[in-house]
């Protein structure tokens, strides 16, 4: 059974492994980050229960035990380290609140005695480890369930930003579009009209009434060509 979760939570820490190398906002891969320690941590807490406790049945570590013992011991502290330095000021407070309940401090104090006294594993009582073990293994199932609830969280508030963004970002680009549509047949109309002004003026002098002027006041080429018109 210890083997079986064990391997669980690799494949959960190889889930959020692939996660992390994904994400590109700085705050949500450190709390991917900081989740991928506490899936290792936990994976080898639950070794090392397994391993002290069948040594205890045995009444010591036998061949290679002690060094597969002290080894998964070294991950585990390495793990739970990083994952302490990296964590959110409200996530550390979290974990020292938890860290110091008389079973997991028992717990730890029995995992020291094991390694600096292998021999003193065959006199530990097998109920009260795994009893300790356990309490330390839920408490860092509750910090994943923290890290977990503040990663959708903080996710969700990103998300929510980039739809405020991109909301943003539409009404701009509907109101660039609606100038850009409005711009030329304003432009047409105002080229149209004008030449329609210059037009009948030249008409009306073409029927001998030279008292006109041309209310053409732009001051593009068909400004310059109302005066033009008007001299003629």
């Amino acid at each position: 059974v210890a083997l079986a979760i064990s391997d669980i939570g690799s494949r959960l820490a190889d889930t959020v492994n692939t996660s992390y190398r994904s994400a590109k906002d700085p705050e949500i891969r450190n709390l991917l980050e900081s989740h991928l320690f506490l899936l290792h941590s936990q994976s080898y807490l639950g070794q090392i229960r397994m391993r002290v406790h069948l040594a205890i049945l045995s009444g010591g570590f036998r061949h290679e035990e002690f060094a597969e013992f002290a080894l998964v011991k070294g991950k585990f502290e390495n793990n739970i380290e990083r994952y302490y330095k990296i964590a959110a000021d409200q996530a550390r407070s979290a974990y020292d609140r938890r860290i110091m309940n008389p079973a997991i401090l028992q717990a730890r104090q029995m995992m020291d005695t094991a390694f600096s006294s292998p021999a003193a594993v065959s006199g530990m009582n097998t109920d009260l480890w795994r009893v300790n073990m356990t309490t330390y293994l839920n408490a860092l199932k509750e910090m994943q369930d923290i890290s977990t609830a503040a990663t959708r969280e903080l996710s969700s508030q990103k998300l929510s930003a980039v739809d405020r963004s991109l909301i943003i970002s539409a009404v701009i680009l509907i109101v660039v579009v609606l100038i850009l549509t409005w711009l030329p047949v304003y432009t047409i109309r105002t080229i149209a009209s004008s030449i329609s002004l210059i037009k009948n003026v030249a008409d009306r002098i073409a029927k001998g009434d030279l008292n006109l002027t041309v209310p053409v006041q732009s001051k593009d080429e068909i400004g310059e060509l109302a005066p033009a018109v008007q001299a003629a």
